[in-house]
């Protein structure tokens, strides 16, 4: 075991480790950014995304600094679905400066204070240059686009998925069992409870019942008799309505006279038991009479073993949209499962999409979900918080309009730590051109590609606001933490 207590030795070994993964996945940084060669157990493959490459760095070499930077860089991406390259050279450049500049006169833990108030002020400048982006906008193609390096299928795809699903959207990433890919969606409100006898099944292959143009009647307590339901049963055997019968519970002498009925073609019909149990039951009914809506009969319902499936896609936009309000707003409250409200929004909104992904290899196949996942958190994110001028430019403007927040040594280089780390985005952009040996961010205006010279924002190089925030708040975070360090034990 080594132990490096807080010393020059320490502080080299901090920046030393910060170094080897922040210049390894730097050199990927923008639309000139190289390629990186990765060679594991699993083969070798050729990428410029950031996030392989700071996994394979952490795989590489044992360090808990190198652990640190990528899992905070990492978390950027995972919620936003872009800007782990970022997040790691910000923090590169907080760090940097901030050790460049300091003795041991200054307070380190006064500077992380002033760092954390001078990330705030950035935020908030941030929203001053943010504009909406609403589900079906035609910036939602760009942000995918950049988020997946330029891959024009993923970022049709990943736009189409999140269009379709919405923002509480399920989307299962699988590998596909050919070289192409290609999207599975399920509609309908999903529950978990299935057909009470194989009696009801209508398709001996599928082993399902299938029902169309049905009446959904649910009875909330122990069904004993048929006489709550006779009314409702006349009716459907009259009219060859199909009847889907919901209940609490039920006795095993009515189930089997509902089952003669089915039998003897009196009555096309299936009986299901209600999911949950309390308030979770009734929670289960209320989002089902949502999706009934005010028809009297339903599209379809599908009831296998397991699961029942009812799609409507008539009379029912407003008592959904009334009821997802409804659970968003219980999202709110702290004596909620959120995990679970989450679900039923979903479940409300026919979001569930699986991906089967397609490639000639493993190795392909499986760099693709990760593209994939950051394509469509990308996207759902610009829906979230909207969208900023890309490139590195938005960070740049906020450089330019930070304001000093106060005198002393520990606020002034906390304020031109952050400044410089603004600034370094663009410059790392820059610095991966060919042919770019001298630069001064300085003199670069707000809205200009560093590619072709274009106005970025009309070219479509725009990023999720909440990838900007992300990189800051991320940056900040783990910088705060590292120059604090004072002792460091390696287990060798």
């Amino acid at each position: 075991m080594n132990m490096i207590k807080e010393s020059k030795e320490l502080k080299e070994y901090i920046l030393n480790e910060v170094d080897t993964i922040a210049d390894a996945v730097r050199s990927t940084l923008g639309p000139c950014g190289a390629n990186v060669i990765i060679s594991n157990e699993y083969g070798t493959k050729i990428t410029k995304d950031g996030v392989s490459v700071a996994r394979a760095i952490k795989e590489a070499h044992e360090s808990p600094i190198i652990n640190i930077i990528q899992e905070v860089a990492e978390k950027t991406g995972e919620e936003a679905g872009d800007g782990t390259t970022s997040s790691t050279v910000f923090a590169q450049a907080l760090i940097h400066y901030i050790y460049n500049n300091i003795g041991n006169e200054h307070n380190l833990l006064e500077i992380k204070k002033h760092l954390d108030s001078y990330k705030k002020q950035a935020v908030e400048i941030l929203r001053g240059y943010t504009e909406e982006c609403a589900e079906g906008s035609d910036n939602l193609l760009s942000v995918a686009k950049i988020s997946c390096n330029g891959d024009d299928e993923i970022s049709k795809l990943a736009v189409e998925i999140v269009n379709k699903t919405g923002l509480e959207g399920v989307v299962s990433l699988k590998e596909s069992d050919t070289s192409n890919t290609y999207i599975q969606y399920t509609e309908g409100l999903k529950w978990e409870s299935g057909f009470l006898s194989q009696a009801f099944i209508t398709s001996p292959i599928k082993l399902e019942c299938e029902l169309s143009n049905v009446r959904v009647e649910i009875y909330d307590d122990k069904l004993t008799s048929l006489k709550p339901l006779v009314k409702t049963m006349e009716i459907c055997k009259q009219e060859g309505i199909p009847l889907l019968i919901a209940v609490k519970d039920i006795e095993y002498d009515v189930l089997n006279t509902i089952i003669y009925n089915q039998i003897q073609g009196n009555l096309k019909c299936c009986v299901i038991k209600i999911p949950g149990h309390g308030t979770y039951r009734k929670d289960y009914i209320d989002d089902l009479k949502s999706v009934i809506g005010k028809v009297e009969l339903i599209d379809k319902v599908i009831v296998k073993k397991n699961s029942t499936l009812f799609i409507n896609t008539r009379g029912n936009e407003e008592s959904k949209a009334e009821r997802i309000a409804s659970l968003r707003t219980r999202l709110t409250l702290p004596e909620e499962n959120i995990k679970d409200l989450q679900s039923r929004i979903t479940n409300i909104n026919n979001g569930f999409a699986t991906v089967y992904v397609g490639g000639d290899s493993i190795i392909e196949i499986k760099e693709k979900i990760d593209r994939f996942e950051d394509a469509i958190c990308a996207v759902k994110s610009a829906i979230e918080e909207g969208i900023v001028v890309g490139g590195g430019n938005t960070l740049l403007a906020i450089a330019n309009k930070l304001k000093s927040e106060g005198n002393s040594e520990e606020s002034q280089i906390a304020y031109r730590a952050i400044k410089s780390a603004c600034c370094s985005i663009m410059e790392q952009i820059l610095a991966n051109r060919e042919g770019i040996e001298n630069y001064s961010y300085g003199s670069i205006s707000l809205g200009i590609d560093l590619k072709n010279g274009l106005q970025v924002k009309k070219e479509g190089i725009v990023d999720p606001a909440k990838v900007i925030r992300l990189v800051i708040e991320n940056g900040v975070s783990v910088a705060g933490t590292l120059i604090t360090t004072k002792c460091l034990i390696i287990k060798e």
